[in-house]
Order: structure tokens, then sequence, then C-alpha cells
């Protein structure tokens, strides 16, 4: 069985780390009765090379094909592999993707199954709308529209919760026969990094806000979240990082509104990280702030929970569902509320060891990075079991 897997588009957040995860370990497995095929960003590629070494070779990508300029080589190129592997399968690992594969390959129909993990498609909701204004909402639901036509170029789906399901069926045009569910989790990076325990006892309290600094992120909340704590506890200090790259608008915003607040000094960024990076980061902070106002399943949630830390995030359906218990939740627009939740983790030991209890009960019922691999290629195996 021949599968091309597509990562070409990512690059940037958490389809980098689930396809890194993926390849990583279809390369440790070499499964006999697969020809693994990977075409991948840079991003994705050296994810990949920290982990398996420099010497991992795969069909690396400058262009994002998704761009409909700059990305014209890069789609020709991607036709020219697809063309010369002749794959029973292609799987993109997470769309929607721009390009349309040609149909068929070795006399059969080939399978495109496309993973689908952007909640602006199947279930934005009202807050990130007003969060962004009329013309963007406008610009946003023209892109939706362009979002489902690409799905619907794919014949088989995979969504990591069942929050998706409803707005992928009537988009994409699909039904619950072509859609599995398969939960998300961290990657093995986590379970093998060392436990650090958090130490609150000294005058610095220390927040990691992980993620690339997307607009339903919401990091912009986070000077005022820091003014908000210098009120309530003048006489602690908090410091927030974040992984927003040093030369976006995102964090200049960020680092300006700072400025004005006076927290200037309590606000920084490390810029882009690889995901062997990403454990260490944990461990250095004493708390997860998740200020998301829109997200399917957020791998932040099980990488903090796998590195004990205790999290706070803002209470919408989709945190709930994820986290359960092991979360503290705030009112999502409402620096003052999140202040004083953050305030509550800190000030009460009890709490925090109840949170990290949960999110360990949490993380055993999700898959593990193994597991989840296993029901991804288990489907892939069923989808070219039945012919597209």
């Amino acid at each position: 069985m021949k599968i091309l897997v597509n990562a070409t588009n990512l690059v940037v957040g958490g389809g980098v780390q689930v396809a890194t995860s993926f390849i990583v370990e279809a390369v440790r497995r070499a499964e006999p009765d697969i020809e693994w095929t990977f075409c991948v960003s840079r991003a994705v590629a050296e994810n990949v090379r920290k982990i398996l070494g420099s010497g991992w070779e795969g069909e690396v990508f400058e262009q994002n094909p998704n761009h409909i300029r700059a990305g014209k080589a890069a789609r020709e190129r991607l036709s020219q592999i697809s063309e010369a592997v002749k794959p029973d399968l292609i799987f993109t690992v997470f769309g929607p993707f721009w390009k349309k594969f040609a149909g068929r390959f070795c006399g059969q129909p080939t399978a495109h199954l496309c993973g689908c993990a952007v909640g602006w498609s199947t279930h934005p909701n009202r807050l990130v709308y007003d969060k962004i204004g009329r013309i963007q909402t406008l610009k946003r639901k023209v892109r939706r529209i362009w979002d489902f036509l690409c799905l619907r170029r794919a014949q088989y789906f995979w969504i990591e919760l069942d929050i998706a399901r409803e707005g992928l069926k009537r988009g994409a045009g699909t039904d619950d026969a072509h859609i599995r569910t398969i939960g998300n989790t961290c990657a093995q990076v986590f379970h093998e990094a060392p436990k650090v325990e958090a130490d609150f006892s000294g005058k610095e309290t220390r927040l990691l806000v992980m993620g690339a600094p997307y607009v339903h992120k919401n990091f912009e909340i986070v000077p005022d979240v820091l003014a908000a704590l210098k009120k309530q506890a003048p006489g602690r200090r908090f410091v927030f990082t974040l992984t927003a790259p040093e030369s976006g608008n995102e964090w200049k915003n960020i680092k300006e509104r700072a400025e004005v607040l006076g927290v200037g000094d309590e606000v920084r960024t490390v810029g882009k990280v690889v995901l062997t990076d990403c454990p260490k980061l944990y461990s250095d902070n004493h708390i997860v702030f998740m200020p998301t106002l829109l997200e399917t399943f957020s791998a932040t949630y099980p990488e903090a929970m796998a590195m004990r830390r205790a999290i706070v995030t803002t209470d919408l359906d989709f945190a709930r569902s994820i986290c359960g218990n092991a979360a503290v939740y705030y009112s999502p627009l409402d620096a003052t509320d999140a202040a004083a939740k953050i305030l509550r983790v800190v000030e009460n030991p009890e709490l925090r060891d109840n949170l990290i209890a949960e999110g360990g009960k949490v993380l055993s019922a999700l898959p593990s990075p193994q597991e989840k691999y296993e029901q991804l290629v288990a489907y892939m195996r069923e989808i070219v079991g039945r012919g597209a």
C-alpha cells in the first residue's frame, strides 16, 4: 500500500506538531506493507529532524501550496510527485488544501483523507466574530465558503473532537460514514521529558501562553490580565511568556499595549519554538494560560497536563469538553476575572494538586501518540479496502 503524506501547508501551530508526531511514528514503525512518501513544509521537516536526526529525508517544500500565486510551483511539484508515486491514498494531515489531486493512479481511484481542525469553518462562535468586527467577519465567512469548496475535494475526513462533526458534514457535503473522530494528544517528547514540580514559594509567578498568535487565540488580552494582576496582588510579580514571532504584528501590538499599561517588563516572547524545546518551556513556567476563543482540540491542554502544570482557560464548551475538572475557567473576555482565577491557583496549593491529578485522569483517557498513529493508519487501511 502506497500512502503519500501531505503536510506541505502546515507552517505554524499545532498542525506542525501533529504532522511531526505522525511522521516520526511512521518512520520508527516501518510498516512492512506500507510505502510512505512524505511531502512536508520546512517547519515540519525541522521538527522531524530534531527527533530523527538530520539524515531524515522527505520531500521538503519551501513554499506553501495553499498560496495562490507563490504556491504555484509547489502545487506543480506535488502533482509530479503524486503522479510518480501513484499512491493508493493521499493523507493531507490537515486541510483545507487548495490543490485538487488527480483522479486515478494504478488503475484505481486514489482516495484522499483530509484532517479538519479549523474551528472558523466548522463551529465559529459569536465571540470571535465580535472580536474581529464586521468587515473581517464578512471576509471570514467568504473564506469559510472557499475552505469548504476545498474540503469537498477529499472523500474522507478525520477530526479531533465531535464538536466539528456537524459543521463539517454540512459544509463539505459529507456524512458520518466518511468522518472518523480520533482524539488529539500530546507528542511523545512530553511523556519522555523529566517532570519538574512547579514551585510557588517565591514572589514571581511565570505563566506560559503557548501557540501561534492567531486572532482567535486572543493573546492580546495578556497585557490587561497583567495589569489586573498588579492591582489584585501588588506584592507579587507575574511574567507571561509567549511563543509569538518577534517580527510579527501580533507581538508588536501586545508589547505596545503592555507598555501603555506599565507592564512591558512582565511580558516577553521566545519566538517560534520547535517541538523538542517545548517541554522545557512548560517546566520553566508555573501555570499555562489559554485565553483562546475558538478551538477544535488544542494540544496545549494535554501538553500542560503531561508536564503537570495547572491550566487557566476560557469558560467555553470546547475547553470544558477537553479539560473537564482539570482547569480553572474564566469569563472569556474579562481580564479582571482571568487575573482572579490565576490568583486563585497561585494561592491554593490544594486546588493545584487537584488540577494536576484531574489532568492525569484526562490524559490517561486520551490516546497515546502510538495509539493515535495506529487509529489513523487503521482508518487508512479501511479506506483503501473500501476503494475510493
